[in-house]
């Protein structure tokens, strides 16, 4: 895709980031299935993850474009093993966001509520959103309580899934 890629840089990049700001959320998005991708690219991209532990990752599969000088190349991953390699990537990344999730249980932060809701027991919940939450494409806070819409709010953080924290207002 002629974009330069030097791991050592990323790596280096991204330790002085969490050295200067230890809280930092770090979210990428990556292209799976590109043509010539081999097995052990994939094994690459795998080890790299484990070792950077991004807290958010979205994974594309490529899609060929004739117009294109990849769409062009004769090496084209076909589509069920693009899928394949799609789901691998994402198994791993579910397990290291749970992980760096958790990081944030009996902290305080400040969360942005968009909607409301109730829980299984009929209690009222705010639904919203803390710094480390892209709108649409990453997780949700869901904390016990009430408030408004559009207000910002004060969440304790008490537990965590994959994607998604849950805590209580205060």
């Amino acid at each position: 895709m002629r974009r330069p890629w030097k791991s050592s840089k990323t790596r280096e990049m991204i330790a002085n980031l969490r050295d200067a700001i230890p809280e930092i959320t770090l979210r990428t998005s990556l292209i799976v299935g590109f043509p010539g991708e081999s097995d052990d690219d994939i094994l690459e991209l795998l080890e790299f993850l484990e070792e950077i532990m991004f807290d958010h990752v979205g994974v594309f599969t490529y899609s060929q474009q004739k117009w294109t000088p990849a769409g062009e190349y004769n090496d084209q991953i076909i589509d069920s093993l693009k899928n394949e390699r799609r789901a691998l990537v994402m198994q791993l990344q579910q397990k290291i966001s749970e992980k760096r999730a958790s990081r944030f249980i009996g902290k305080t932060m400040s969360m942005l509520i968009e909607g409301k809701g109730e829980n299984n027991n009929g209690h009222p919940i705010a639904i919203g959103r803390t710094v480390r939450e892209a709108p649409e494409v990453d997780g949700l806070v869901f904390a016990q309580g009430q408030a408004e819409i559009g207000s910002k709010v004060k969440v304790k953080i008490e537990d965590n899934g994959e994607y998604d924290l849950f805590g209580r207002l205060l």
